[in-house]
């Protein structure tokens, strides 16, 4: 599609989609390129933005899928320096057998909502991470 042609799609799509990724399967192996992900690159505020608006997918943090999820400062390739841009990638992932029979008692995101407010700077903050801080 043109831009003309991108705008316009945009504009006709309703307020408030909901967005419902599809997991990506429990095994699977290679890239995830071509399954439902969002990758955001850009100002931390930028980022916050998005996130901030698209809470209902903290849903997706259960017994039968999980987040996967990267936050962090990026890092120039050439010179190994922080660059002050940060990335933001997140796939739903499905839960296999033994995981979903032995999360019962695992923290989710309601649980998890006092949890730190490190900045992505200091630290990539994974939903993993912070479960095994109440495990």
């Amino acid at each position: 599609m043109r831009k003309a042609e991108i705008l316009a799609y945009w504009n006709d799509l309703p307020d408030n989609g909901v967005m419902e990724p599809s997991a990506v399967p429990y095994r699977h192996t290679g890239s995830s390129y071509t399954q439902d992900t969002v990758r955001i690159t850009g100002s931390q505020e930028f980022i916050d933005s998005w996130l901030s608006g698209n809470k209902a997918l903290l849903r997706y943090e259960n017994e039968d899928t999980r987040l996967a999820l990267t936050y962090r400062e990026t890092v120039d390739r050439d010179t190994d320096q922080h660059t002050g841009k940060y990335q933001f990638y997140l796939s739903v992932r499905a839960r296999g057998p033994r995981a979903r029979s032995s999360t019962s008692s695992a923290p989710y995101v309601s649980e998890l909502a006092s949890v730190s407010n490190e900045s992505p700077a200091e630290k990539a903050i994974t939903l993993e991470d912070l479960a095994a801080e109440f495990a």
